[in-house]
């Protein structure tokens, strides 16, 4: 019963995330990053991949975010915006992983979670998966 009861919740709780960045909803997919540090070594792999490919990610209204425990910041390029956040970090890492990434569609919703580095392969393939994403390659043929 309580697994079932866990189940029927589960989509509730991973649309959490997308709650704390409305802006982008129907806007943007979004690379959630969360870590302890910046400057972490998976932190650092993780952006030079991602940054590696700007026009694969611009195709795919690709958005990245880190998230700190006391902050959070939108990568633009090669810079980041950083906004004062204590929060962000408790809501979406709670079990306090140390490094975490969740991709989130167009419509808010978790696509993927992993606490490994994300090749561009790997989510380039999961979003040209989508629906939505079918959708856009083939109004963009026409």
């Amino acid at each position: 019963m309580r697994f079932k009861l866990f189940l029927f919740f589960l989509p509730l709780l991973m649309s959490v995330n997308a709650q704390q960045f409305p802006e982008f909803k129907w806007k943007n997919r979004m690379v959630v990053i969360m870590a302890e540090s910046e400057n972490s070594e998976k932190v650092s792999s993780q952006l030079e991949l991602l940054q590696a490919e700007p026009d694969e990610m611009n195709d795919r209204k690709l958005v990245i975010c880190l998230v700190l425990p006391t902050k959070y910041g939108i990568v633009n390029g090669e810079s980041i915006m950083w906004f004062e956040n204590k929060e962000y970090h408790e809501l979406l890492n709670p079990d306090d992983l140390a490094f975490k990434i969740e991709l989130i569609g167009l419509d808010g919703r978790v696509k993927l979670n992993t606490t490994e580095l994300l090749t561009t392969e790997a989510l380039f393939a999961k979003i040209d998966s989508m629906p939505m994403r079918q959708q856009e390659l083939k109004d963009h043929r026409k």
